[in-house]
């Protein structure tokens, strides 16, 4: 057990210390928020990275890479392509996250944050931004400029996801077990399991999609670098509605392409590509029904997002109590559950958007059935976002630090850093929400591996198989032992409290 005392700060240092990140000033709230977030990303980026990505790589270098070699002729060249594509961007992505995720966490954690250079330029707190008609606060800017470098991210991945030659002829589509997303995205269903599309629609959707997001996202890190100072008057925006616009705006252009393909496969606007139009049926028209109705309805959240203000509102005092669902929050409760829900929206969201933007697996459903996969996510998401709201709006989070710091500081040992009584207590928290949910993992690992075991035919049948389940459990186990660590290193500080 290493316990000290912080001899070189005191509470008032502590408070007028400073973290610049990507040139924006952080103050204590958006500092804890970025850490939770920047802890998160760095266990679950490394697990997704070495348990997944680069074992999925090995498996192809060493298993298709051999195979397609001695028989090219048995093997189809857009497979092979797409795997290897997809999976080094996935690499190339989750590298680029888990590098941001160690320097953010570098950063807030160094012990001389406070010291700026004086020649940086800082984007200070006291400013609001216009960004597409609505009004930022400091602290909503930053949400939307780490929204906009992930989107950048992601569409990259999307847009090289989306470059495999298509197997199928110019006017067929879209009957094969590896589809590119934008494939999915693309591809219309004329008949209980077969989909039409044309490799042009794939072309323009692929150039048009992708260079609008970069566009928003390009304009919103730009934008929400610059600001004015904040005047009374202004009412920004509610975070909320700030979120239902957003996605509202992915899923509006998402779907609006899967309409045009829509009009230009079965309308005589098909002639304007230089193709024949395809005779409509049931199964396209239920299609294009659930397109409209999406459309609809995501227009209609986007516009109604406009009319969803911040009021003014009185700072709580300290001593004002906080209930969540009739639970009263101390302030080590309420940072106990602040970093829990972060940390459970994030994989859930993740999990949410991977599914839809990504693999695009939902675009083949009827609309009941999108409806009833999302709601699960939905209300989950929901949830996580009304306890982080509740403790976060009105100024508590603040006085929650305050309250955490407002005595003799108590730190730990963690890897290279010294961790404050607050950073402790995030750090447990976190590891104890990992640590669920390790252990439910390797469970599942488990009972694959004593199926297989059960019958000598699929064991040695699924050798390979059998491997890789090994591998994921001693990639796990690692991670295993990474949280107990930090359980281990943080909870003596807070037992000391």
């Amino acid at each position: 057990m290493i316990i000290m005392e912080v001899k070189e700060k005191n509470n008032s240092t502590l408070n007028k210390s400073r973290t610049i990140l990507f040139g924006f000033e952080l103050n204590r709230s958006q500092t804890v928020l970025i850490l939770i977030s920047s802890f998160i990303g760095l266990f679950t980026i490394s697990y997704e990275l070495f348990g997944f990505s680069i074992f999925y790589l090995i498996y192809l270098i060493f298993g298709t890479l051999p195979d397609y070699l001695s028989n090219p002729e048995q093997y189809l060249y857009h497979v092979f392509i797409y795997n290897f594509a997809l999976t080094i961007t996935k690499i190339v992505v989750s590298i680029i996250f888990l590098y941001l995720s160690i320097i953010t966490l570098k950063r807030i954690l160094k012990i001389d944050n406070n010291k700026i250079e004086s020649n940086r330029k800082i984007i200070h707190q006291d400013r609001i931004v216009n960004w597409l008609g609505f009004k930022l606060s400091h602290d909503q800017s930053i949400l939307v400029f780490c929204l906009s470098l992930a989107g950048i991210l992601f569409t990259a991945q999307f847009f090289i996801a989306s470059l495999t030659p298509p197997l199928y002829m110019p006017e067929m589509c879209c009957n094969t077990i590896m589809k590119t997303p934008l494939e999915d995205l693309c591809c219309i269903p004329i008949g209980p399991n077969w989909f039409r599309s044309h490799e042009l629609l794939i072309n323009y959707a692929r150039i048009v999609l992708s260079g609008i997001f970069l566009i928003l996202f390009f304009y919103s890190l730009i934008t929400t670098r610059r600001g004015k100072p904040i005047t009374p008057n202004k009412k920004i925006a509610k975070t909320y509605g700030l979120l239902v616009f957003i996605a509202s705006i992915i899923i509006f252009l998402l779907y609006l392409t899967r309409f045009f393909c829509h009009i230009f496969l079965f309308t005589e606007l098909a002639h304007i590509l230089g193709i024949n139009p395809i005779p409509t049926n049931s199964y396209q028209t239920n299609d294009f029904i659930n397109v409209i109705t999406i459309l609809i309805i995501s227009l209609s959240l986007l516009i109604g997002s406009y009319f969803i203000k911040e009021s003014p509102h009185k700072e709580i005092k300290l001593n004002e109590s906080l209930t969540w669902f009739h639970i009263k929050l101390t302030p080590k409760k309420a940072i106990f559950l602040l970093s829990l829900s972060i940390l459970f929206i994030f994989l859930f969201g993740y999990t949410f958007l991977t599914e839809v933007f990504i693999t695009n697996r939902y675009f083949r459903l009827y609309f009941p059935n999108f409806l009833f996969l999302i709601i699960p996510y939905g209300l989950i998401i929901i949830l996580c976002y009304y306890t982080i709201d509740k403790i976060v709006k009105r100024g508590r989070l603040d006085k929650f630090i305050e309250s955490i710091e407002d005595s003799k500081e108590i730190t730990t040992r963690w890897f290279k850093f010294n961790l404050t009584h607050l950073y402790s207590l995030i750090f447990f928290s976190l590891s104890i929400g990992f640590l669920i949910i390790f252990i439910y993992q390797l469970m599942g690992f488990r009972i694959v591996i004593e199926i297989m075991q059960l019958d000598p035919n699929i064991a040695m049948y699924s050798l390979l198989i059998f491997i890789s389940y090994m591998y994921m459990v001693i990639i796990l186990g690692l991670f295993f032992i990474a949280t107990i660590y930090t359980i281990k290193q943080t909870i003596p500080s807070i037992k000391s409290r």
